[in-house]
């Protein structure tokens, strides 16, 4: 089982997805297998090219996959990963918010534990 984070960026917020992808990765006590930030062809019609250099760089030294999609459908955009990673844990994140340092441990506990995990989280902490 893989540990799969999957999040959409647009054009008003990628200015910032360097910074968040940079905290991100460095707060995290457990790193994912698998990440995806999800962007449409519409907002950037020449893919890497229209975005910035050090954000490009990142994207390619941490191994996340780019993904391009026709249209901006915001949040529904990051669905095209599920069918992929039906028995992973896909943890969905957002890149206007801070997330706590044990998102993914947590997110393994919640797999592999009871309902009780899954309700705290969902009360306390954040929705998976």
């Amino acid at each position: 089982m893989k540990t799969v984070v999957t999040l959409t960026s647009w054009k008003n917020r990628i200015k910032y997805l360097h910074d968040f992808l940079f905290v991100f990765f460095k707060t995290q006590l457990e790193k994912p297998d698998i990440f995806y930030i999800w962007l449409s062809i519409d907002e950037f019609p020449n893919k890497e090219k229209d975005l910035d250099d050090k954000l490009v760089k990142f994207i390619s030294d941490h191994n996340i996959n780019l993904m391009w999609l026709n249209g901006n459908d915001t949040v529904f955009k990051r669905w095209n990963v599920y069918p992929k990673h039906l028995n992973d844990i896909v943890i969905s994140i957002d890149d206007d918010r801070v997330y706590p340092f044990d998102l993914i441990s947590d997110a393994k506990q919640v797999k592999s534990g009871t309902i009780q995990n899954l309700m705290y989280l969902e009360k306390e902490r954040y929705y998976l």
